[in-house]
């Protein structure tokens, strides 16, 4: 077993041995991953930082409001549709009930 916290020095003689034990197996020399990012060539930085203009910053913000009061009105239209029509079913309800009890007692 290799302990992974040791330095390549360690690990590549093991990795050797395996590769001589097992002939053929993979044609190519082992792929070494540095972690810690030292030596080699510079990576280009690809995340750039743009400029932003706080009138785009501030129109951005308003509409972010509109949106979210246009959601609450949504939500308040919603629940008082539902009410009324509640409303409308029980008064349609009442009335088919109490015309079925008097016509009944008559």
């Amino acid at each position: 077993m290799v302990d992974l916290s040791e330095g390549i020095e360690f690990i590549w003689p093991y990795m050797k041995d395996i590769a001589l034990e097992n002939p053929g197996a993979i044609d190519e020399e082992p792929m070494i991953l540095d972690l810690e990012g030292g030596g080699g060539q510079e990576e280009e930085d690809t995340a750039t930082v743009k400029p932003y203009s706080p009138e785009l910053a501030l129109l951005e913000a308003r509409i972010k409001i509109i949106y979210e009061k246009i959601n609450d009105a949504a939500l308040i239209s919603k629940f008082n549709s539902g009410y009324y029509n509640g409303k409308i079913q029980g008064i349609a309800i009442g009335l088919f009930l109490s015309m079925l009890v008097f016509s009944l007692l008559l």
